[in-house]
């Protein structure tokens, strides 16, 4: 998470066309994503190391009391896949299980 963390914190990433295009959709702007990852509950929820873009990670956090799940790549070039809500049809209540 450190190499992620600094990576986020000096703007040192890039978002997919998917991710850029589903956070307007979803009204999440990129600082809830930096903020997220930044949180104090932040943390990989699940691991992708065969993910077809490369390895990659499921980190839930919080922006502004929100609960959100950002799938970001590893370093050393890390990209925002895709960011959203928890849906609780598909999540336990902490969204870090899923059902």
């Amino acid at each position: 998470m450190h190499k992620i963390h600094t990576a986020i914190r000096y703007s040192e990433f890039s978002l997919t066309l998917h991710a850029q295009q589903l956070m307007t959709t979803r009204h999440i702007p990129v600082s809830d994503i930096r903020e997220t990852i930044l949180s104090a509950e932040a943390e990989i929820i699940e691991d992708y190391p065969r993910d077809p873009r490369g390895p990659s990670c499921l980190i839930y956090g919080k922006a502004s009391a929100r609960a959100l799940h950002v799938h970001i790549s590893y370093p050393p070039e890390i990209v925002i896949i895709t960011a959203y809500e928890p849906d609780p049809t598909k999540w336990e209540a902490d969204y870090k299980t899923r059902k």
